[in-house]
């Protein structure tokens, strides 16, 4: 070991200089080809082709916005179509409830206590009255009350988007087409769901036992 270091001690400081700079030197170069590879491979796919799925993701998108945008398949009147665009156009969910029972607080035919001879709407989960009258030229009028602002808002979409209709019309309508219209699937749980059925049900009845013998059909 002491020759050793005397050898190294007689040799040029230049020589000695590269014993460990030749190392260092040759990581330096290594390092430089890898970080030039990977440049290559990012620029490479970035320039490369979109597979399939994925060239295929904005077209889907545009499908779902314009099924979003559309009038739902089954037709409904035109008064609860003006009503349900608005909720059908939401941004989301929340937007959409929030639609749902400003249009109940804003719905003059709807308040907190029950019109005069209503019928309680069974199987909701908030208490629902509506009520059922005979207008001009025959033409359906409802009215109706509900304590929560969720449930005023789907006895709405019934009393204001059906009232004026004639007893035909209104006993044709179906509940699946009045959630597909608003798109409340997702937005309200199952129960609401359920409970929109039971208040257009029960306006359904009142209308057929007005009309009964007039040829107007009960809901079944």
């Amino acid at each position: 070991w002491a020759r050793a270091q005397r050898r190294t001690a007689r040799r040029p400081a230049s020589e000695r200089q590269r014993d460990w700079t030749a190392p260092a030197a040759r990581m330096l170069a290594r390092a430089a080809v890898m970080l030039m590879a990977m440049h290559v491979l990012r620029a490479a796919g970035r320039h490369a082709a979109p597979s399939p799925r994925a060239a295929a993701m904005p077209a889907r998108r545009a499908v779902c916005a314009r099924t979003t945008m559309q009038a739902p398949s089954a037709p409904v009147p035109a008064a609860l179509e003006a009503l349900a665009r608005p909720l059908r156009e939401a941004q989301d969910d929340r937007e959409r409830n929030l639609l749902l029972a400003k249009l109940g607080a804003a719905s003059p035919r709807c308040g907190a206590s029950p019109p005069p001879g209503a019928a309680r709407v069974p199987g909701c989960v908030s208490v629902v009255h509506i009520a059922a009258s005979s207008g001009p030229e025959g033409r359906v009028r409802l009215e109706g009350s509900s304590d929560a602002a969720l449930a005023r808002g789907l006895l709405a979409l019934v009393v204001d988007g059906l009232d004026g209709l004639s007893p035909a019309e209104m006993l044709a309508v179906d509940s699946a087409a009045i959630a597909s219209a608003a798109r409340l699937a997702g937005a309200v749980s199952p129960s609401r769901i359920n409970g929109l059925d039971n208040i257009l049900r029960t306006a359904q009845g009142l209308v057929a036992g007005m009309h009964a013998g007039q040829g107007v059909a009960e809901v079944a």
